[in-house]
């Protein structure tokens, strides 16, 4: 594999840097650099810049604390699914952690839409209930996955972890 100048990344990933995460490919290496690596069969995605899109002002400013204790830097909080389109845009994230059920008109899945039109910016809806209608409709956004309202600082981590740091063919 090869960083975007060609040059392979075995000799530059060679000495790891704080922050870095680990993934497992053909090689054990440390990821160093803050935007995606590309070759010609693999993507590796890094995530270090969080959206929240939760209009339950409590629930966010927690989620906003848990996620910076682990590492991650939080862009934004917005509550409405137009501030979301908005905030992707102007803030780009490298994940958008979205509630289905949002305030105004629009919901998270058809913000996500909106948002996947231009951008592959990938999404973690959040949830307190979510009937098999609607858990079809987010299927169809290809969500990175979901978590179950109220969840455990443990579960958050497990999601990012296992995306962020994981070989994904293009």
């Amino acid at each position: 594999m090869t960083d975007l100048l060609g040059r392979p990344l075995a000799r530059l990933l060679s000495k790891p840097l704080a922050g870095g995460l680990t993934f497992e490919g053909r090689e054990s290496t440390m990821v160093t650099r803050p935007f995606p690596i590309t070759s010609a069969r693999y993507t590796l995605v890094v995530v270090r810049r969080i959206l929240i899109v939760e209009d339950e002002r409590l629930i966010a400013l927690d989620l906003q604390r848990r996620l910076t204790q682990l590492g991650y830097t939080v862009v934004g909080i917005v509550a409405s699914g137009a501030q979301v389109i908005t905030a992707a845009f102007q803030l780009q994230p490298d994940l958008v952690l979205m509630d289905i059920r949002l305030q105004g008109e629009m919901d998270g899945i058809e913000a996500a839409l909106y948002i996947q039109v231009d951008r592959s910016i990938p999404i973690i809806y959040l949830t307190a209930y979510v009937d098999d209608s609607t858990r079809q409709r987010a299927q169809a956004t290809s969500p990175w996955g979901f978590l179950r309202k109220p969840f455990h600082v443990r579960d958050l981590q497990a999601i990012l972890n296992r995306y962020s740091s994981e070989l994904q063919a293009d």
